[in-house]
């Protein structure tokens, strides 16, 4: 328990066993630390002299041998002390460049960003992400070209997914296509999704709308994702989307 607790300070299991057998030991040459600690001779030599960088251990010369003592284990606690100012001193300096490293992030985010995301385990990722979104921001997704030819994992997925976010009580507005209509009922039934019905043919692709983040889904045999990360892009996308809402059936 000694030895885990000084650990805890900063030292390594060898300079922690080394300076417990110098409490033991008291003033010694280093056969007697060797063997109280356990610690190789190569390794006990190197370790002193780190302890004692560290004012923890200090030596003597007597008949040209080397003789080392522990210093007061009061020095443990100061050494906790000087850590705690570093570290303060260092929050300090983070604190001064904080807002510097805040507007290169933000900059990042303006960037436009694509990515493709391939098969299921994609496909539980991107709708993963925007449902975490749509949870912490509050914010409504939008989606363009729900069909009725959806194999049935994508249904059962979907039905799954939808029942999540219903009792997440997260708002959407969704664009079916007419031949659509009836064949989802865990999203027309639900009291969080606006919906409406466009006369289009069935397609397996549609585009869905969150934030900043636009993704455009190919529910083929395998499917695929296109992310898009652009306001730029996003907005246009809602613009399309408020178009073709005011033109759809309810």
């Amino acid at each position: 328990m000694q030895l885990e607790t000084i650990e805890k300070v900063g030292l390594t299991p060898g300079e922690a066993k080394i300076y417990m057998a110098l409490l033991e030991t008291g003033q010694s040459t280093t056969g007697p630390i060797v063997g109280k600690s356990g610690v190789s001779t190569s390794k006990t030599y190197k370790i002193l002299k780190r302890l004692e960088d560290k004012g923890l251990v200090s030596h003597i010369i007597k008949k040209n041998v080397v003789h080392w003592s522990p210093a007061n284990p009061k020095r443990i606690l100061e050494l906790l002390e000087e850590q705690e100012k570093d570290i303060s001193k260092k929050k300090g300096e983070v604190k001064q460049i904080l807002p510097e490293l805040l507007n290169k992030i933000e900059r990042l985010k303006e960037k436009q960003q694509a990515e493709v995301y391939v098969g299921v385990e994609g496909m539980k990722t991107i709708f993963n992400e925007e449902t975490n979104y749509l949870l912490e921001n509050k914010e409504i997704e939008y989606v363009i070209g729900i069909a009725s030819i959806y194999q049935k994992r994508y249904l059962d997925f979907f039905e799954r997914l939808e029942k999540r976010r219903n009792k997440l009580r997260l708002k959407r507005k969704m664009l079916f296509g007419i031949k659509a209509k009836g064949s989802q009922p865990w999203i027309e039934n639900s009291k969080y999704v606006g919906i409406r019905y466009l006369d289009y043919p069935d397609s397996p692709v549609s585009i869905n709308i969150f934030g900043e983040t636009s993704f455009i889904v190919l529910l083929t045999e395998e499917p695929i994702f296109f992310v898009i990360k652009s306001k730029e892009i996003a907005r246009s996308f809602k613009e399309q989307f408020n178009l073709l809402w005011s033109m759809a059936k309810k």
